[in-house]
């Protein structure tokens, strides 16, 4: 990989993006050996939803006990497009995001986030819904 840049410093975790070949990389890793555990817990959450086959999460390439990479995902927060769509489109996308949280909800896997579409939900130029940042995630049921 070339040319690791910044692109995101959040509270538990550093991401960078790289060039590799013609694919861009990101990387997240923990910030501090104080949220390595935060991070563990992610790659788990990240690595049974790619067992799973779901499309709609970042596609761990590659992982240690306290980062994970994944190919780019292009787009845009949730919220910054929801703000620049028309009321149909608007309905769309909340019925897309619903219907991503449902099948999350329905194999045992609770974001822990998504009260904050504007940073953990992107829109991908072709207007799909992809979830990120499971930090804060848990596996299993939470509803009862």
């Amino acid at each position: 990989m070339t040319n690791a840049q910044v692109i995101a410093s959040w509270w538990r975790g550093l991401i960078t993006i790289a060039q590799q070949g013609d694919q861009r990389i990101a990387t997240k890793a923990a910030k501090s050996p104080a949220t390595v555990a935060a991070i563990s817990k992610e790659i788990v959450i990240i690595r049974k939803l790619n067992e799973l086959g779901l499309d709609f999460v970042p596609h761990i390439t590659a992982s240690t006990n306290n980062s994970f990479s994944y190919p780019w995902i292009d787009g845009e927060h949730f919220s910054s497009v929801r703000k620049h769509s028309t009321p149909p489109q608007k309905k769309e996308l909340a019925i897309k995001l619903l219907s991503r949280a449902y099948q999350l909800d329905k194999i045992g896997v609770v974001h822990g986030e998504l009260i904050r579409p504007f940073t953990n939900v992107l829109v991908t130029p072709e207007r799909e819904v992809k979830i990120i940042d499971f930090e804060r995630g848990k596996l299993g049921d939470e509803s009862g």
